[in-house]
């Protein structure tokens, strides 16, 4: 071999030995190959059963480098055959085509320099895998408890097909439910349920085949010549088909496809199906749950159909009465009598609209709409929409105001409606008369402020505090709907707050509203004065 020969040869050995995968390492051995002997065919074959019956590895003519087929792609007994090793070792072997005169200093050449890339090739692969593994199994924790821990099938599922594709290395693939008679709620990513539907084994498509065996199945090359017109063209060398199995029952399978022949390493493999046995599980378990908040569904709404049905009967007697005292007046022309109707109606007309506008916010899951908000001129706000009663009642207002509060981030109306609420209960619970506070304050350095409502009426019963918050709960008999503390908490919760009720220790009962949020700056009212005192200096009643 000449210097000349040995200076062209340094090129392609660069290439050999920095290949990363394995088609690299073809185009830089077909490079050698040609340079040495010219565009003959040759063969790369591991070392298993000899030189002849090894399996193909690489193959190809000259640099032109072509996919090995599989077993049978046999060569002819004719064909010359160079060892490749590593440290002694024979691990593979090159089969020239007939024709080719091969110098032993060549072959040397390509004995040591092919064998040693062959090996760094499967060393930097084996690291890669382990790499993998490991790094799968850290990044995998949070997706498998979001499988493992939601009732959101098609959450699930999605989830699901995600986590097998970057397991296997693959990009397309697809996951269906089994039904009694067929597949059902694709989730698709890149493989046509037209494709599936067309691999079959014999005759019966691969998911079908799958499912009644609920075992794995991995098929090369599969036939797609039963593919529609606009899948002909699929690009399909390899196709793993998982079941969905929770116990003796399958619920669905799982395919993922590849373009080219992919062996789908058992350690992935491992960790594929024990995806689809956690998601088989969740998937259960959301039907389960599915059944029964919809048998929770019926019970609810057969309370509320009874209990609004009263209420409404009620509202309507009232009415009734109203419009009887109305039409007396109008057809006696007693002018006292329709004075009289006017309150009753009024009355029943109010009750109304708070039943209907309870009903519509307690059914209905709404964002609140925060904008700054003055808290301290809201609860103002609600005290005079409640002054008529308390009068009717002889109670009392007391505010007892933080002024270093200043807006905050709220849905004024939601909010109104909570302390509005608060107020009312407190009102109508002091049948004698009495003093209702109200009072506000903050509580940390983020913002959060709270609103306290404080009667001293007789206070709540020990078995009916457990049920205060309970929709269509009520101990006013008739005269309550069983919504206004139900909606309260629903509308004090979308805004990530919370809502206490206490029994103080000389008698009554307080509920106190806690909201998250900045505190904004104060809000400059006139006459005000700098508080050196504390939130409790400035009292008034009202």
């Amino acid at each position: 071999m000449t210097n000349q020969t040995i200076l062209d040869l340094s090129r392609p050995l660069e290439r050999l030995h920095g290949a990363l995968d394995t088609r690299e390492l073809g185009e830089a051995c077909g490079e050698l190959i040609e340079q040495l002997f010219g565009p003959v065919e040759w063969q790369i074959r591991e070392s298993v059963r000899g030189p002849s019956g090894g399996r193909p590895y690489l193959a190809g003519a000259g640099r032109h480098v072509r996919t090995v087929s599989g077993e049978n792609d046999a060569v002819g007994v004719s064909w010359k055959t160079i060892d490749l090793s590593f440290r002694k070792e024979v691990i593979g072997h090159l089969l020239v085509a007939p024709g080719s005169r091969v110098e032993e200093d060549e072959a040397g050449i390509l004995s040591v320099h092919i064998g040693a890339a062959m090996t760094k090739l499967q060393l930097w692969k084996q690291e890669e895998i382990e790499c993998a593994e490991r790094r799968l199994g850290s990044e995998m924790l949070g997706d498998i408890s979001a499988i493992a821990g939601s009732f959101d099938r098609d959450f699930v599922l999605a989830r699901l097909l995600e986590q097998v594709l970057r397991v296997v290395g693959s990009d397309v693939g697809l996951v269906m439910l089994r039904d009694e008679s067929d597949f059902t709620n694709p989730v698709i990513l890149g493989l046509p349920r037209e494709v599936a539907d067309c691999i079959r084994l014999d005759g019966t498509p691969v998911c079908e085949t799958v499912a009644e065996a609920g075992e794995p199945l991995i098929l090369h090359d599969p036939d797609l010549g039963g593919l529609p017109d606009p899948w002909r063209d699929v690009e399909l060398r390899s196709l793993l088909v998982l079941p969905l199995r929770n116990g003796d029952r399958v619920l669905g399978v799982v395919a993922t496809a590849n373009p080219k022949v992919t062996s789908y390493d058992s350690p992935y493999l491992e960790i594929a199906e024990r995806l689809c046995h956690l998601a088989a599980i969740s998937v259960d378990n959301a039907a389960l749950h599915a059944e029964a908040v919809r048998k929770e569904r019926q019970a609810v709404t057969g309370q509320v159909m009874a209990g609004l049905s009263h209420d409404i009967r009620n509202m309507l007697h009232a009415m009734q009465a109203g419009m009887y005292l109305l039409r007396s007046g109008v057809e006696k022309k007693d002018l006292g009598r329709v004075v009289e109707s006017y309150p009753v109606l009024e009355q029943a007309m109010e009750r109304v609209s708070t039943l209907v506008l309870d009903m519509l916010e307690f059914s209905m899951t709404r964002t609140p709409r925060r904008e700054p908000v003055d808290v301290n001129s809201l609860i103002g706000e609600a005290v005079e929409a409640n002054e008529r009663l308390a009068k009717e009642k002889d109670v009392r207002f007391v505010l007892d105001l933080d002024d270093r509060i200043g807006t905050v981030p709220i849905d004024s109306a939601g909010i109104f409606r909570c302390v509005a609420n608060l107020l009312t209960n407190a009102v109508e619970a002091m049948e004698g008369g009495g003093t209702v506070t109200i009072s506000t304050g903050g509580t940390d350095a983020r913002g959060a402020v709270t609103v306290s409502v404080r009667d001293d009426g007789p206070g709540i019963a020990d078995n009916d505090m457990p049920h205060l918050f309970d929709a269509l709960f009520t101990t006013k008999g008739s005269k309550g709907t069983g919504l206004g503390l139900a909606v309260t908490r629903k509308i004090v919760e979308e805004h990530g707050g919370e809502i206490l009720v206490h029994r103080p220790a000389q008698g009554g009962t307080e509920f106190v509203i806690r909201l998250p949020g900045e505190i904004g700056p104060p809000i400059e009212r006139a006459g005000d004065e700098p508080d050196r005192d504390g939130p409790l200096s400035n009292r008034s009643e009202k």
